[in-house]
């Protein structure tokens, strides 16, 4: 078999494989043989020099091309969306364990439990509006019973 055609056969697996593992690493060496191979028509080159052509032109591409390639594949890295506050505020929920400044509390929102945080203390089973968030504490306040 002529070195030519043994590169241009490694591509063509090379790349099969790439095919099949979608890891965007295997592409490079493939595409190393098939130029090896194309560049070996033209020009006869020694064993050592055409694996030295070889890695150099996998390493290179490899090193150039593969952030390119990912995000071509895989899209832009979306950016960290984080939840709005907004999202709670007015919100009302019932306290399930007491709030005693400094101290959390607890409170049921539409069937979640919050640590939540008052100014003044409230007592269990008391309905509260939501007036903030600080992570995943929220602030509230006690409704008076004419709110509710």
């Amino acid at each position: 078999m002529e070195p030519n055609f043994f590169w241009i056969f490694l591509a063509i697996c090379l790349l099969i494989a790439e095919a099949l593992t979608l890891g965007i690493f295997i592409l490079f060496f493939g595409l190393g043989a098939l130029v090896t191979g194309l560049i070996l028509y033209i020009v006869p080159l020694s064993f050592n020099s055409q694996i030295i052509l070889f890695l150099t032109i996998s390493v290179v591409t490899l090193l150039c091309m593969r952030n390119t390639m990912r995000s071509w594949l895989y899209g832009k890295k979306k950016a960290v969306t984080t939840d709005n506050v907004e999202d709670v505020l007015g919100r009302r929920a019932v306290v399930i364990d007491a709030i005693v400044p400094p101290k959390y509390g607890l409170v049921d929102m539409k069937g979640t439990n919050w640590k939540a945080e008052s100014e003044k203390e409230i007592s269990k089973d008391k309905t509260v509006e939501v007036i903030g968030r600080e992570n995943l504490v929220l602030k509230v306040r006690e409704l008076d019973t004419k709110d509710n």
